[in-house]
């Protein structure tokens, strides 16, 4: 499977454009998914013919939450090449969006969403939000996570423990600005211990984190950006 980075902070690929958000093109043996859109369809469309990604052979759309730089670019996206392919969101708390194309799907609890790919189901109190579970083979998947409100180090003891799956690597936000460096230590430490390899703090996970991942991870470690691809063949 492969994994390609379509919309973050930072760009590391000449001729994408950065922005404040996230989106990741997720492509299986059976499935290609959208997991996030980023702010606004400019940028995303632009990374996305750099990058090689052809947006209108998407099969599905999963938004990790209701943040506009997590879902801005969505409308257009869904009209412009007149997709109509289910859009999957936590919750229809503040939704009231109609769409011309695209299938709203409301997910309210862990569950399979197509092919080998999987919600963990909305987590989270104050801001429900989602992240997608993807199997690489019959042992091994990843874990895709929009900006991890609900706290990384919870939503992986709940796709470990709760749900079962064996988690080797995990892509995208991870909600941890501001955070001491004695806390980042933990939280690396807790993250190994569930088994992870692989690693790519994206958005919102902060250079600090990437620097203490540089330090401490025993794994590999990603550093995102626009143009990121991640080949995952466990």
């Amino acid at each position: 499977m492969r994994i390609t980075i379509l919309v973050d902070n930072k760009a590391t690929l000449n001729g994408t454009i950065p922005a404040w958000g996230f989106s990741a093109y997720v492509e299986s043996k059976k499935t290609r998914i959208l997991v996030d859109t980023g702010p606004n369809f400019r940028t995303l469309e632009n990374n996305a013919k750099i990058t090689g990604v052809n947006l209108d052979e998407v099969s599905a759309v999963f938004i990790s939450h209701l943040h506009s730089d997590h879902y801005g670019a969505l409308e257009v996206l869904l009209n412009r090449f007149k997709l109509e392919i289910p859009v999957f969101i936590p919750s229809k708390r503040f939704w009231s969006k109609k769409f011309r194309f695209g299938k709203l799907i409301i997910v309210d609890k862990s569950m399979r969403i197509i092919d080998d790919m999987y919600s963990t189901g909305p987590l989270g109190s104050w801001l429900t939000e989602h992240s997608l579970i993807v199997k690489i083979n019959d042992i091994f998947s990843v874990l895709v996570t929009g900006c991890a409100h609900p706290g990384i180090v919870k939503i992986l003891e709940f796709t470990t423990k709760i749900l079962g799956f064996n988690v080797v690597g995990v892509i995208g936000g991870m909600h941890l600005l501001g955070k001491s460096y004695f806390e980042l230590e933990r939280i690396v430490e807790k993250i190994s211990s569930y088994g992870v390899k692989i690693i790519c703090p994206c958005h919102c996970s902060d250079d600090d984190f990437l620097k203490v991942l540089l330090e401490k991870f025993s794994g590999e470690v990603y550093p995102c950006g626009c143009g990121v691809t991640i080949d995952l063949d466990v």
